[in-house]
């Protein structure tokens, strides 16, 4: 697939403009109704091959609009995952190294028709093939790219916020069948119900991201209006249905030693919890426990009973917000700014917040008296993790950012708050620093066994100075 991506760009052009093109109501329908005959040349090897693919020779591996459409998105198009947003990364990545950029090199080979005309055309095809769990994977990709640009047209599709709960709960319903069924069948086809999890989780993720408290109100209204059933909680019940089914999954991957799979569904469950609760709040939910998970429900009180303590929250958000705005070196006395170095700074990589301009600098602001970041550089990993804040800041105003702590431990909160009060205060006012290094610089500085060039490395990648923000 990687070798297709970047020696026949053409071939996922074609795919994308295929589903995402406007079409005049009933040609859907039609190529419907034309998919369910095979007309496969079987003369031809490689056609032979695709349609003995998945039921040998006796019927065609493609019996319908819906299973090419799923093979097309997930197999082909691969944006399950919402990692479009590493396109303009990946292009950089390729240009420096002389070699071909992948599909898709800029976000528009995803919509090539725009994105006021491809929501709706994407939304259409709910209407008349099988919903998988991929086709939300595509519209989180969607939303990560075009961030809140992409917010109109989907509230103006009441097709596309009907598939968000359809599509949304269909996993968690498949497993609840398979958890009443045999023991023995419980963890059958865990990588494929992990896919699909992550389709959804990551989904929801990016809507919490990005759509504000009326924005998510009005799209829960949509969604609510266009499913049949009287699910009212909407987003809600879907994490529910998650917060319900994904622990009896981690026992019975854990029971059979998969423990890189439990771990993956164990973000997904946190996930579902933190987005759930969210959700319960900007939606003004009542308690019910029979429509919500206890789980979330907990999460939700909790956020009740601390959120008239405002000040930690604020100071929290303006302590992140400084580490997002301020382009400069955070080592305390160090000046330097990426204005006037002409150049972005590395970040460390164990919290992947705060920049510095040299390994020097990150050395002697490893163990600083006063704010030594060794001290406060899992606390802020452990911010980032549980909040899933995104890399740069999309969040409108204070109240839409402190909603995003529910389930961040409030010890952390406090401790970043107190860090980040004591580290401007000697990054604003301490003395510019003589060049010459202090004796931590000399000696270099570990992290769990890790050197500071390595602290200061993206993860996957093999040069400390491809690490920028």
């Amino acid at each position: 697939m990687n070798v297709l991506r970047s020696n026949h760009p053409e071939i996922f052009d074609a795919f994308i403009r295929f589903i995402t093109v406007p079409r005049p109501e009933g040609q859907l329908l039609r190529l419907e109704e034309t998919s369910n005959t095979c007309g496969c040349d079987l003369t031809d090897h490689r056609v032979r091959a695709l349609h003995e693919y998945k039921t040998g020779t006796t019927a065609c591996s493609w019996p319908s609009l819906g299973a090419l459409m799923e093979c097309h998105v997930m197999s082909a198009v691969n944006l399950s995952e919402g990692r479009l947003y590493k396109v303009e990364k990946r292009l950089e990545r390729a240009v420096h190294q002389h070699k071909p950029a992948s599909w898709p090199r800029t976000p528009d080979d995803v919509l090539p028709y725009g994105i006021d005309a491809s929501i709706p055309a994407l939304a259409s095809w709910g209407d008349f093939v099988y919903g998988a769990p991929c086709h939300l994977g595509l519209l989180s990709s969607i939303i990560s790219v075009f961030k809140k640009t992409a917010v109109p047209p989907i509230l103006a599709s009441p097709a596309t916020a009907n598939h968000l709960i359809r599509i949304g709960r269909k996993p968690f319903l498949k497993i609840l069948r398979k958890l009443a069924g045999p023991p023995e069948q419980r963890t059958v086809g865990l990588i494929t119900m992990m896919q699909d999890i992550k389709c959804v989780s990551c989904c929801f993720q990016n809507i919490r991201d990005y759509f504000d408290p009326d924005e998510l109100r009005a799209l829960s209204t949509l969604a609510i209006a266009q499913v049949e059933d009287s699910y009212d909680f909407g987003f809600v019940y879907v994490c529910s249905l998650a917060a319900e089914v994904l622990p009896s999954l981690v026992k019975g991957c854990k029971d059979i030693n998969m423990s890189d799979i439990a771990d993956e569904f164990e973000q997904c469950l946190m996930n579902f919890h933190i987005v759930g609760s969210i959700f319960h709040i900007h939606l003004d939910l009542p308690f019910d426990s029979t429509k919500c998970s206890e789980s979330i429900l907990c999460r939700v009180r909790e956020y009740h009973k601390l959120k008239d303590t405002t000040g930690v929250y604020i100071a929290a958000h303006d302590g992140l917000l400084a580490l997002w705005n301020h382009e400069r070196c955070w080592a305390p006395g160090c000046r330097a700014t990426c204005v006037a170095a002409q150049r972005p700074f590395a970040a460390c990589s164990g919290c992947s917040r705060v920049t510095y301009c040299s390994r020097e600098c990150q050395a002697r602001a490893w163990r600083h008296t006063n704010a030594p970041h060794q001290a406060i550089c899992r606390t802020i990993r452990h911010i980032v993790d549980t909040a899933r804040l995104p890399p740069t800041p999309v969040l409108p105003s204070r109240s839409a950012l402190t909603d995003t702590f529910v389930g961040v431990d409030w010890a952390a909160l406090v401790r970043f708050r107190d860090h980040m009060v004591v580290l401007q205060k000697h990054t604003t006012l301490a003395p510019a620093l003589e060049s010459a290094p202090d004796e931590a610089t000399q000696h270099g500085t570990q992290e769990e066994g890790l050197s500071v060039s390595q602290m200061a490395m993206d993860r996957g990648e093999a040069r400390p100075e491809t690490h920028v923000l």
